[in-house]
C-alpha cells in the first residue's frame, strides 16, 4: 500500500505528526495509561485461560461470525458510506471472512493436538518428542481502510484460532465501517478476549511506544512497516507485515485476448484500484499492443458504461487527500501521447477516471511509488525475458501476473523471479483462498496468513520432549569402557538411527510407560 494508505501512515520518524481527519481528545500520557493497563487486563486474562482451549475458542470464531451473519446490511451501508464500494464488493467483504471462519472452525482442533517426533539420537533413547502449537499471547492487529472488513475479521479469526488475545486498531479513513465493528465487537466477543482502540496517528503510535506485545499484525504501507518493525525490536516482537508494492503483469503473445482484458479490467479497477494485489503495471509484448489495448479500453466501457461517474460499479477514493495524490502521478502526462485513455478527476467527488499512461518516464512517480488507484502505466516489451529483467530491477512484489496459454511461461516467471505469489491468467482471487498462503517477501511483506497459515502465524511450535528415568545408559557420562566408547563413536558416525531394533525397543517400552 503507498505510504498514505493508513493514517497511521502520516508517522514520521516513528510518530512525529499531527493526524488532520481526528483530533485526540487525550494526550499522550493518558493514552499511555490505559493502553498498559488494557494489555495488562488481556494478557492476566490469557495466562489465566482465556481463550485456551477448543470449546472456547469454537466459542469466539462463532460469536465472530453471528455478528457478521447478523450485522450484515448496517455493514454494506457503512461501506458504502466510506467507500461507496459497489454490490460485489460488499458480499465479498462478508462473505470471504464467513468462509475463512468455517474454514478455520472446521479444522483448527486437528491443528491443536500433538504432532509425533520421535526423538533419533541414541543418547537420548529411551524418550519420546512431541510437537504443540501454542498460542503467542496478546496480539495487536493494524488494520487498513481499503477493505475495512475483511482485513480485520480474517487475521483475527486467526488470531483466535490459535488461542490469542487481541487489540484491534482499525482506521479511521473507513470512519463508518470502523465506529461500527468497535461496537459489534465490543457487544459479541468477551472484552477479556477481544478489544478495539479508536483513533489515529497519535493512538497507534502510543500503542506501540507504550505497550509490549506478543505479536504484531500489521497490513499497510513498507515505509510504515519499517516503523513496526523498529518498535517490535525493542522486545524482539515476532510481526506479520501485510504490505505491497508495484504488482506487476505480463501480457505474452500467446493468450486469450479477451479474456486478458477482461480480467485485468476488473482486477485492476476494482475497488477504484485500491487492492494491494492489484497489477500496478502492465508488460505488454509489443506483437500484440495494438489489439489488446483497443480492447481493455473498450472493456472498460463494458464494465463502467459510458459516463463512469455515473456507475454504481465504480468505487471512489478514500479521500481527498489520496485523490490529490493520484492526480499528481497523472499529472506529468497530462496533454501528451502518452495519456492514451481518461485521466479525468474530480477531488470533491473523490473520483478519479479509468486512465492508461504509455510507456511512461521509468523514474517518473508512477512507475516508482506503489499506485494504489484506478491508473495503469503501459511499458511495452520485447518478450518475457525483457520482461523478467524489468521486473528483477525493482523491489520483490506482492504478487506477479502472467496472462499466456503457453502453460510453462508461469513457471518460467516463478523460477527466475521472486515475488508473494504468483498467478496465471488471473489477478487477485488467490487471497481470497484459505489453503492458500497471503503475504510478501522483501519489501513486500514478512509472513502469510489464510487458514493454517494464520493459525500458524499466531502460534508458536513448542518442543516437548520426555526422557524415561527408570534406565539410565551411561554412554554420556565418564569415565566410559571401550565398549562405551565405540558404541558412542559408531552413534555418531550414523550407524544407529530409529530403525536400528535397540532404540525401536528402548523407545517402545517408553512410550509404554
Amino acid at each position: 500500500m503507498p505510504d498514505a494508505t493508513n493514517d497511521t501512515e502520516k508517522e514520521v520518524n516513528g510518530g512525529q505528526a499531527v493526524a488532520d481527519e481526528k483530533v485526540a481528545t487525550k494526550d499522550n500520557a493518558d493514552l499511555s495509561t490505559d493502553y498498559k493497563e488494557m494489555v495488562k487486563e488481556l494478557r492476566k486474562s490469557h495466562r489465566s485461560g482465556a481463550n485456551r482451549n477448543a470449546s472456547d475458542r469454537a466459542h469466539n470464531l462463532n460469536q465472530l461470525k453471528k455478528m457478521l451473519i447478523e450485522n450484515k446490511e448496517a455493514l454494506k451501508e457503512a461501506q458504502v458510506k466510506d467507500l461507496r464500494q459497489n454490490d460485489l464488493i460488499q458480499k465479498a467483504e462478508i462473505h470471504g471472512p464467513l468462509d475463512e471462519i468455517n474454514y478455520l472452525l472446521e479444522n483448527f482442533e486437528s491443528w491443536m493436538r500433538p504432532i509425533d517426533a520421535q526423538p533419533r539420537a541414541l543418547s537420548n533413547a529411551p524418550s519420546r518428542g512431541k510437537l504443540v502449537y501454542e498460542p503467542l499471547g496478546v496480539v495487536l492487529i493494524i488494520s487498513p481502510w481499503n477493505y475495512p472488513i475483511s482485513l480485520v475479521i480474517k487475521p483475527l479469526a486467526g488470531a483466535l484460532s490459535a488461542g490469542c488475545v487481541c487489540i484491534v486498531k482499525p482506521s479511521e479513513l473507513s470512519a463508518n465501517v470502523s465506529k461500527l465493528l468497535s461496537e459489534l465487537i465490543s457487544k459479541y466477543l468477551d472484552p477479556q478476549v477481544v478489544r478495539v482502540v479508536q483513533g489515529a496517528v497519535l493512538e497507534t503510535t502510543t500503542l506501540l511506544e507504550s505497550c509490549r506485545f506478543d505479536h504484531i499484525f500489521y497490513t499497510g504501507s513498507t515505509n510504515v512497516g519499517k516503523i513496526i518493525m523498529q518498535h517490535a525490536a525493542r522486545n524482539l516482537t515476532p510481526v506479520c507485515l501485510e504490505l505491497g508494492g508495484k504488482s506487476p503483469c505480463y501480457v505474452d503473445a500467446e493468450l486469450n485476448i479477451e479474456v486478458a482484458a477482461r480480467r485485468l479490467v476488473w482486477s485492476k479497477f476494482l475497488n477504484n484500484g485500491q487492492t494491494c494485489v492489484a497489477p500496478d503495471y502492465l508488460l505488454l509484448n509489443k506483437k500484440v499492443s495494438e489489439p489488446f489495448l483497443e480492447l481493455f479500453k473498450s472493456e472498460i466501457t463494458k464494465q463502467f458504461g459510458e459516463n463512469i461517474k455515473a456507475s454504481a460499479d465504480y468505487s471512489r477514493i478514500i479521500s481527498e487527500r489520496h485523490t490529490e495524490r493520484i492526480s499528481a502521478l497523472i499529472e506529468p502526462y497530462r496533454g501528451t501521447d502518452k495519456l492514451i485513455f481518461g485521466g479525468s478527476v474530480d477531488v470533491s467527488d473523490k473520483f478519479v477516471e479509468p486512465t492508461i499512461i504509455l510507456n511512461p518516464n521509468p523514474k517518473s512517480a508512477v512507475m516508482t511509488d506503489e499506485i494504489f488507484g484506478p491508473v495503469l502505466p503501459v511499458v511495452l516489451v520485447d518478450d518475457e525475458d525483457q520482461a523478467i529483467e524489468f521486473i528483477l530491477e525493482g523491489e520483490k512484489p506482492l504478487a506477479l501476473y502472467v496472462f499466456s496459454t503457453n502453460n510453462e511461461l508461469g513457471d518460467k516467471f516463478s523460477m527466475l523471479t521472486s515475488s508473494g505469489a504468483v498467478v496465471t491468467n488471473d489477478c487477485i482471487g488467490h487471497f481470497n483462498e484459505s489453503v492458500l498462503p497471503f503475504g510478501g517477501v522483501g519489501q513486500s511483506g514478512i509472513g502469510n496468513y489464510n487458514g493454517k497459515f494464520s493459525f500458524e502465524t499466531f502460534s508458536h511450535l513448542k518442543t516437548i520432549m520426555n526422557k524415561a528415568s527408570w534406565t539410565d545408559p551411561p554412554l554420556r557420562y565418564t569415565p566410559r569402557s571401550d565398549k562405551a566408547t565405540k558404541l558412542l563413536d559408531d552413534s555418531f558416525e550414523g550407524k544407529y538411527n530409529f530403525t536400528t531394533p535397540l532404540l525401536n525397543l528402548a523407545n517402545m517400552l517408553m512410550r509404554n510407560k
